[in-house]
């Protein structure tokens, strides 16, 4: 699931990239570059407030991602957790048995 998130992420990131190249950016810039608008202090705090919220949403997507990275980690501790308590107690490995049969039966009725 981990790997999903990372990859929504990803095209996050990459939709910020395919941003700054979009009409609207190339818009913004050919009136800051060609235009009086250059020098209008409204304008160039609005250009300046867009670049601050990209960078706001790259920082809160870096930390999704550690976050997520960090989910996985304690995702694989608690499988390990599980898997050494299934081996050392019987009866809860036949418990563990007859969830995954059920499980596995949900899942593959839900695929049809």
């Amino acid at each position: 699931m981990s790997q999903e998130i990372q990859r929504c992420i990803s095209s996050v990131y990459n939709a910020i990239e395919n941003y700054n190249t979009c009409y609207e950016f190339s818009e913004m810039r050919h009136w800051l570059l060609n235009s009086n608008l250059g020098r209008n202090e409204n304008y160039l705090s609005l250009i300046s407030q867009i670049d601050k919220q990209k960078k706001l949403i790259t920082r809160n997507l870096t930390q999704l991602s550690e976050s997520v990275d960090d989910l996985e980690v304690l995702i694989n501790h608690s499988k390990h957790l599980v898997q050494l308590e299934r081996n050392k107690d019987k009866q809860f490995a036949k418990h563990y048995e007859k969830y995954h049969i059920k499980l596995n039966r949900a899942v593959n009725e839900n695929k049809m």
